[in-house]
This record gives structure tokens, sequence and C-alpha cells, in this order.
């Protein structure tokens, strides 16, 4: 399964077409469901690399290129939900969903620890 389809393709722009621009379309959101990464999409080179934002636990973000095969052999998957955004829009939204993730996981940890008690 491609993790870009072809309309997808059609609206990323080009590798290196906005790096003049402060804060760049996002136009795919990809993820591994079995973790807390993602891979905000802003450019594709119209084969298999593209060019984008990684954030690990909405915490620790990085640019960089990426190729779509490895990322498919990582189990990365598409967000469907995602709709366009600019990237500070984007990056802000995922660190309040992993914010409130790791928010629930504290009180879930206390909560087994209190019932050790």
């Amino acid at each position: 399964m491609s993790l870009l389809n072809a309309q997808d393709k059609d609206n990323l722009p080009t590798l290196n077409s906005t790096e003049e621009i402060e804060d760049p379309m996002v136009y795919v959101k990809l993820y591994n469901p079995m973790g807390d990464e993602s891979v905000f999409v802003t450019e594709y080179d119209g084969y298999d690399m593209v060019f984008g934002y990684r954030t690990v636990s909405g915490y620790d973000d990085s640019e960089g290129y990426f190729s779509l095969v490895e990322l498919a052999g990582q189990r990365y998957v598409k967000d469907i939900y995602f709709e366009p955004c600019a990237l500070s829009s984007a990056l802000d939204d995922e660190s309040k969903i992993m914010g409130a993730d790791n928010k629930k996981e504290e009180s879930i940890k206390t909560t087994k620890i209190k019932d050790l008690l």
C-alpha cells in the first residue's frame, strides 16, 4: 500500500521548493501506530523521497528527508483524518495530543501505584 495517493502526489510541492517559506504547508501526516512518532510531509520528489518534520512524543522535532519505502517498512500509515495546514499549527496540535496522552499515562501509573499501597 502506498503512503501517498494520487491527490497527495499532485498537491505536494517538489523538493526544496518551500525552503524559503518560514511556515510551510503540511499536506500529509504519516505516523507509526505502534509508537509515538509522526512525520509531517511538506515536499515530495515525485518518486520515493519526502521532506518533512518528524516528531517523537510531540516534543523531539527534527526536519529531514525520508524514504517512503523505509517508512512503510517501519509500519507508518497515513492519517486519513489529517487536514492540510501550516506546519506550526500541525506541530502545535501534535504536542497538545501527545501532552494529553502523557497526562493520561501518568494518571494511570499513579492510580496503579496507589492500588499497590
